[in-house]
């Protein structure tokens, strides 16, 4: 418990020195005020606070594959973030503690932290719409508990893949394979698990049964996870190291550059399909149980597209995490030239992913809405890294935990976001109205994005001399 109680301080003392205690303690309430007025809006729309709690589970779970995604980044990541600190998660070659100790420690004391920063306003903020429905105070605890389950158990399912795949890429198929045949066959009872947001289904029993899922997921995580005795210098390849002959762009090796340190990093370029395939997947079932809880039938294309498209602020993070804003001064290069280099490869990287997930679905489900999402998201993409590249920087992950920027990023996404989303809800009713006036809004937020792109040059190396 010693050591648990220190990595919790480790990491409170991390980020309060990062963006300030005051600045990082208003996270949680702006979270909660967030899902406040989400939960009331789609309450006007006629969603039950049943439909509401499904919703919860399924996201959380989703949220939790994400979050325990830094498993195949690894260490690399954060050390580009935080710069040059030991963690005590790091510490095994110092302290006379296994790593794997060491390791179990830091997801323990991870999920603690995730689940009262994030998991627990967004539980409150759904509690009033609750009661009042009738359901009672022990009912709306239960839930909280199913609810941290389900991000558990994707925290865990996403770190087991990361420990498997340390065995060989062989493995890690394999262990994929058997877990989405397992979910086939035990579907039933795996919703049950999570009691698809049903709160009157809800027992100790099926809490009780998503502990145990948590805890062995965790446990073959840690039993297959393979501790890496030094750290890897991995050089590009020479099909990498060829790419700048064939890249857009005025300066091609900026822009090789930013492909190759996502290619060596950890994970490589699974990463970007990894995300991406979690959006997709998220978006997919959410559209089918949005049509079974209200009868209404989204417009698959709008909302893949959006969805799709604000999920690539993860892929502006990777084309980043290597780099010192700093370090650009001394070089006979311009601000305005690193971030379109930047723009190049985050396009080289998002576009055919996430295109080919959409022909996908075009495929599988024989959806004719889906083809707006082509148009769709490549437009909020640019949009995207428009405000991500004004607002953060060549530091994205700051913006993880400063309220005020994440306030401001928040404000900038939803014009865009909402409107879409709100268009895919009415797709069934107009659906030429809807797609037109989405692809219109779409055209409107890329230009935007844009002119961010061509201003975060100019600010940030005007920003950066004057601290220097």
């Amino acid at each position: 418990m010693s050591l648990f109680y220190r990595m919790l301080r480790e990491e409170w003392r991390l980020h309060s020195r990062l963006f300030g205690s005051g600045r990082f303690a208003l996270f949680p309430l702006f979270i909660g005020l967030i899902c406040g007025v989400s939960y009331w809006f789609l309450t006007l729309t006629g969603t039950s606070v049943e439909s509401l709690a499904l919703g919860l589970h399924i996201i959380v779970f989703f949220l939790g594959l994400q979050v325990g995604t830094i498993g195949f980044v690894g260490r690399d990541a954060l050390e580009n973030l935080l710069g040059d600190i030991t963690l005590l998660v790091f510490s095994a070659r110092t302290l006379p503690l296994s790593q794997r100790r060491l390791l179990a420690t830091f997801l323990a004391k991870d999920l603690v932290y995730y689940i009262f920063l994030y998991i627990t306003p967004v539980v409150l903020a759904y509690a009033p719409f609750a009661l009042q429905a009738g359901q009672s105070p022990l009912r709306i605890l239960l839930l909280w508990v199913t609810v941290a389950e389900a991000f558990g158990v994707g925290v865990a399912l996403s770190f087991a893949a990361a420990a498997v795949s340390t065995r060989g890429k062989s493995v890690l198929l394999a262990f994929l394979v058997g877990a989405g045949a397992l979910i086939v066959l035990v579907r039933n009872p795996i919703y049950a698990l999570f009691t698809l947001g049903l709160p009157e289904q809800a027992t100790l029993v099926s809490a009780g049964f998503g502990c145990l899922i948590l805890l062995a997921l965790g446990a073959i995580g840690l039993a297959l996870f393979k501790p890496r005795t030094e750290r890897a210098h991995r050089t590009p390849s020479s099909r990498l190291a060829g790419l700048k002959t064939r890249l857009p762009g005025r300066d091609p090796h900026l822009v090789s550059r930013a492909i190759t340190d996502v290619g060596r990093s950890s994970g490589s370029f699974w990463k970007v399909v990894i995300s991406a395939a979690i959006i997709f997947g998220t978006t997919a079932f959410l559209l089918d149980k949005v049509a079974e809880a209200t009868a209404i039938r989204p417009g698959a294309g709008i909302a893949l597209g959006t969805l799709l498209g604000l999920g690539s602020f993860t892929t502006y993070a990777w084309v980043t995490q290597f780099d010192d804003a700093s370090e650009y001064l001394h070089y006979p290069i311009t601000f305005s030239r690193v971030f379109r280099a930047k723009f190049y490869a985050f396009l080289i990287l998002t576009i055919p992913v996430s295109l080919a997930f959409l022909v996908g679905a075009e495929l599988a489900f024989n959806v004719t809405s889906v083809a707006s999402g082509f148009v769709i998201f490549p437009l909020v993409s640019v949009y995207v890294f428009g405000v991500s590249a004004w607002l953060t920087g060549l530091a994205p992950n700051d913006l993880l935990f400063d309220t005020p920027r994440f306030v401001l990023f928040g404000v900038a996404i939803a014009l865009v976001a909402v409107p879409l989303l709100v268009a895919s809800l009415a797709h069934s009713v107009s659906p030429l109205v809807t797609t037109g006036g989405s692809v219109g809004l779409a055209i409107l937020a890329a230009g935007g994005g844009w002119v961010l792109l061509n201003r975060a040059g100019p600010r940030w190396e005007r920003r950066l001399r004057q601290e220097n």
